[in-house]
């Protein structure tokens, strides 16, 4: 599999997940594949009803973070897992869905005229803005630029999860930078990768600025010094 074929792989990936997530199309009607079922919860939070996939090896992390962080606790993640922190630990995160924008670039909806993009609803996307802090948080590698990013959002935990190699594909192509530059076709990080804090976090290596407070097979939570 080229790299083109990977990049319309990611497109058909990010469109299930937003049918899942809350994205909807006034015309025409989308019908969902019902072979291959997820499991998936659903909580309410700010008076708005939310619909995620449910991660059963996140489990024991979800624990440890109802025991063991502050209920104001705010997190820094890839967006996937947003709802799980906030719905399954209730903590806060910084992001829980992506944004339309990202939509936007999905096959499905990137040959859509404006005319038809405007009937396409999302109503709990995330800003751009905020996902995008969200990538660079993630691929800096200097933790100090992580450090800041949270600290504009109050975040004082990351968490990342094993199968973040796999999504850094598409962390890095939001970012505008050439995946191919940072991981391979089979999505082992490349020298590049590896000194951004989302590769430092998942191999469980010091981060300056920085404690290692969970670790377990899925899961990795650094908390702020």
């Amino acid at each position: 599999m080229d790299w083109k074929d990977k990049r319309i792989w990611v497109g058909v990936l990010i469109t299930s997940i937003f049918l899942i997530s809350g994205c909807s199309q006034k015309e025409p009607e989308v019908t969902v594949d019902q072979s291959y079922e997820l499991a998936h919860f659903n909580y309410t939070k700010d008076n708005e009803t939310f619909t995620s996939i449910k991660y059963e090896d996140m489990a024991p992390a979800v624990e440890w973070i109802r025991q063991n962080t502050p209920e104001d606790a705010v997190f820094l993640n890839w967006w996937d897992y947003g709802h799980i922190i906030r719905g399954q630990a209730e903590r806060e995160a910084i992001v829980w869905e992506p944004s339309k924008e990202i939509l936007f670039t999905v096959a499905r909806y990137a040959a859509m005229s404006n005319e038809e993009r405007e009937k396409v609803e999302c109503p709990q996307c995330n800003p751009h803005d905020r996902i995008l802090d969200v990538v660079n948080a993630l691929i800096a590698e200097d933790a100090s630029e992580t450090i800041e990013i949270m600290s504009k959002y109050n975040a004082t935990y990351l968490l990342v999860r094993w199968e973040d190699k796999h999504k850094s594909y598409v962390i890095f192509l939001i970012s505008d930078k050439d995946p191919a530059d940072y991981v391979t076709e089979y999505y082992e990080p490349k020298e590049a990768a590896l000194s951004t804090t989302l590769f430092r976090a998942i191999n469980s290596e010091d981060i300056e600025g920085f404690e290692l407070v969970y670790s377990d097979d899925s899961v990795n939570i650094y908390q702020k010094s």
